[in-house]
């Protein structure tokens, strides 16, 4: 298959899946990232031989379409009055506010489940975590119990919230509020080995405040 040079950033961003993630680790920061892929976008284009207007054949079998590759995720409204996962901003956000789709009334110390009137389905290889508001938290002392709280990609029930009232004072949320975040991410399902030892570490077995609380000096 010819490459047109118009296709170049195309068959680019396919390539850039893998190798963003690789060198995520290593930029400090956004301005890092874009810097580190403009430089291997060079290179790239280097071994492909973009000094003229020709490529050589490219395998882009695994570039179905040169549509965005930001991961689908699907929602169900159970409720005609649900609220449907949004951004609070257009880029930068990593969580989605999800919305109650009943007044919630939370007394000191209690636990209740909170209904979105939603269900949600991610692709397999992902998982939505339930994390707290932090306004929420700081101000009311209200969180989720069980943070993060996992939606696996095989459930298609309702998306319920956990939340407990930590702080001194009884709590009223009321209908349409935003209640906790939802952030989509990877999962890696491992496979078991039973072995008899386990490697040695510098650390071992120490846990539960063996480092103590000081910094180190």
């Amino acid at each position: 298959m010819k490459i047109k040079k118009s296709d170049l950033d195309w068959i680019l961003d396919c390539a850039m899946v893998g190798i963003e993630d690789h060198y995520a680790e290593g930029a400090k920061s956004r301005v890092d990232m874009t810097q580190l892929v403009k430089k291997i976008r060079k290179e790239v284009k280097v071994i492909l031989g973009s000094s003229d207007n020709s490529y050589e054949t490219v395998s882009i079998e695994n570039c179905e379409s040169q549509e965005s590759d930001t991961m689908q995720m699907k929602v169900k409204k159970l409720h005609e009055d649900a609220i449907i996962p949004e951004y609070a901003h257009e880029s930068g956000d990593s969580g989605m506010d999800v919305f109650s789709v009943d007044p919630v009334y939370i007394s000191v110390g209690e636990r209740v489940l909170v209904k979105t009137g939603i269900s949600v389905e991610v692709p397999v290889g992902y998982e939505v975590q339930v994390r707290p508001k932090s306004g929420l938290a700081l101000k009311q002392g209200v969180t989720v119990l069980n943070t993060p709280g996992t939606v696996d990609a095989n459930y298609r029930g309702e998306l319920g919230v956990i939340l407990i009232n930590h702080g001194s004072i009884d709590v009223v949320l009321e209908k349409g509020k935003k209640i906790a975040q939802i952030v989509v991410t990877k999962v890696e399902r491992a496979e078991i080995e039973v072995v008899e030892e386990l490697s040695d570490t510098e650390r071992g077995e120490g846990g539960f405040g063996s480092t103590g609380l000081e910094a180190k000096k």
